[in-house]
């Protein structure tokens, strides 16, 4: 890549990547707990480690991992329902997990600083093109529902393309796995899917019975290391065995069950699934498609830049069209995704699943580039030239982004310290209120807009269980509800 080319590039991802950071990171001070996160952190806090995850298992869901992950670290917030580890460790694990990816294709050359930056700034674009970021990336539960497993799944992907073999190697990627398929059905599916795409792609030859195994049997040559097929094997069993205890838990059926089940059914939620996943995927992706194609261009060009360790895009045939079957494969793959969102959530399906299809195409668009790399069009020098000023271009939009994270930064920090302010004044209030024993109720005032973070939904209605759930984590003796 010519210099002034490269510098221009670096700088506008530096820049962009700097201010996405900055944006995410600049209202976590002022992130508070909210809803379900009072339940889990006070069953964590009352009852032993076991007591608390069975309870829930039994009871409400059979999410093992997220389970967990909002009882510790929802724990940790008391008792002023600050939650700050939390997010603070989202920045950290997302960037790793990204800066893993690229350390597993691209050779040493390619330099630790180079990688970090385009991975900081992946991370960041995640962010952008989430269509739902405070119950995404802010709220307990939402992110260690939804976001935290499709950051895990970066590091299964990173792990099962890089030539690593071993003992060790093998069981972190079926542990992996397992903690993966246990924080989200929505992507549980997702790789129960795709690892079973492969483990009968390489069983389709001794199949041979239709035209999909012989399909899967072309297919199979993508995948023709014999170790990148033994890591997607152990995926496919420890997504089996997480869908297992997932979806057979009591709680599980308890909640497909009640409120928010779905009347509509199997059939029904399969309907809505076909009219509406590929309808979400592409409003996600043409919204942000001043931003994505850019972004394309440049991954190409850094694969282009410099070697690629990975070697299981190896047939030139398949090569060639693989790029439009990533893309069309990840847009047909929302449909088993919503089918289980609305078994889960009923018809209404709440937006914070959409965060799954921006994963999609966040990896879509890496994997694509990955492959478009290896075109042998794209290596002649005289191709290159006009593909730099693509790049070129590509960097301005680039640094567009950067602009865009920084035009509502003091907005969202206002708003969001604005929101904390009330918050802790109400919890100082609740804390030092000292009831009589006569059965009274403590009436608070609702608070303001909460801006990026979660609001805490206190309702009008004592009885309502997330009153209750408040009032137990801050030990309050009487019942809780909001003023109209």
């Amino acid at each position: 890549m010519k210099k002034g080319i490269n510098t221009y590039l670096l700088f506008s991802l530096c820049f962009a990547s700097i201010l996405g950071i900055l944006k995410y990171v600049s209202v976590i001070p002022f992130n508070r707990m909210a809803a379900d996160d009072f339940s889990f952190a006070d069953g964590f806090l009352t009852s032993s480690f076991f007591e608390g995850q069975a309870h829930w298992y039994l009871s409400l869901t059979g999410r093992y991992t997220s389970n967990f992950l909002i009882s510790f670290f929802g724990s940790l917030g008391f008792p002023d329902g600050k939650m700050i580890i939390f997010p603070t460790l989202t920045v950290i694990f997302g960037i790793f997990s990204f800066s893993f990816l690229f350390s597993s294709v691209l050779d040493k050359k390619a330099g630790v600083l180079k990688k970090i930056l385009i991975s900081a700034y992946l991370f960041m674009l995640y962010y952008f093109i989430t269509p739902n970021k405070s119950q995404d990336w802010y709220w307990l539960n939402g992110a260690a529902t939804y976001l935290w497993p499709t950051l895990i799944d970066i590091v299964i992907i990173s792990l099962v393309i890089k030539d690593m073999r071993g003992v060790w190697v093998y069981l972190l990627i079926f542990v992996l796995s397992l903690i993966a398929g246990g924080g989200d059905e929505l992507l549980l599916t997702l790789n129960l899917i795709l690892s079973a795409t492969v483990v009968f792609a390489a069983l389709a030859p001794m199949i041979r019975v239709n035209a999909f195994s012989r399909f899967l049997a072309k297919l199979k040559y993508v995948f023709n290391k014999s170790l990148v097929l033994k890591k997607i094997t152990l995926v496919f069993l420890a997504s089996a065995v997480s869908l297992i205890v997932v979806y057979f838990s009591p709680g599980n059926s308890g909640r497909m069950s009640g409120y928010g089940a779905n009347p509509m059914g199997v059939f029904g939620s399969i309907a809505y699934a076909f009219r509406d996943g590929p309808v979400v995927y592409w409003q996600i992706a043409s919204k942000n498609i001043i931003f994505l194609v850019p972004t394309f261009f440049i991954l190409v060009r850094v694969f282009l830049s410099f070697p690629i360790k990975t070697s299981i895009f190896d047939k030139v045939k398949i090569r060639e069209n693989l790029a439009a079957f990533i893309v069309s494969s990840s847009v047909l793959l929302t449909i088993p995704i919503f089918t289980i969102g609305y078994l889960a959530f009923g018809k209404i399906l709440v937006d914070r699943t959409f965060i799954t299809v921006s994963f999609l195409i966040i990896i879509a668009i890496v994997f694509s580039a990955l492959v478009c790399s290896g075109l042998k069009s794209l290596q002649k020098k005289s191709v290159i030239v006009w593909f730099d000023k693509f790049v070129f271009v590509s960097s301005f939009f680039v640094f567009i982004l950067g602009i865009r994270f920084a035009s509502s930064l003091a907005e969202d920090v206002y708003v969001a310290k604005n929101y904390s302010d009330a918050f802790d004044s109400t919890v100082k209030y609740l804390r030092s209120y000292k009831p009589d024993g006569s059965g009274e109720a403590l009436t608070v005032d609702q608070l303001p807009n909460s801006g990026l973070v979660p609001f805490w939904q206190l309702t009008r209605y004592p009885e309502n269980w997330e009153n209750n759930a408040i009032a137990n984590f801050f030990r309050i003796k009487v019942d809780l509800f909001a003023r109209e």
